[in-house]
C-alpha cells in the first residue's frame, strides 16, 4: 500500500510541476505527446490510469499491453 501511495504522490507531483501556471494544464515539455500514440507494456492497473490521464491531457492516445 504504502509503494502505491509513494508512485501516486510522485504522479501527482510531476503533472503539478509540469502543468505549471497554464489554464489548459498542458504544458511545453508534455507537448510532446499531442498526437502520438503511446503502447505502454506492463505496469500497474493505477499508474496505467494515471499515466493514461497525463497522456491524453496532453493530447496523446494510450494503450496498455499487460504483456501477455
Amino acid at each position: 500500500m504504502k509503494t502505491l501511495q509513494a508512485e501516486a504522490s510522485a504522479l501527482e507531483r510531476t503533472l503539478q510541476a509540469t502543468a505549471g501556471d497554464d489554464p489548459s494544464g498542458r504544458s511545453a515539455s508534455l507537448a510532446i505527446l499531442e498526437r502520438m500514440r503511446i503502447v505502454y507494456v506492463g505496469g500497474r492497473p493505477g499508474s496505467n490510469a494515471a499515466i493514461r490521464r497525463i497522456v491524453e491531457s496532453a493530447g496523446g492516445e494510450m494503450t496498455v499491453h499487460d504483456g501477455i
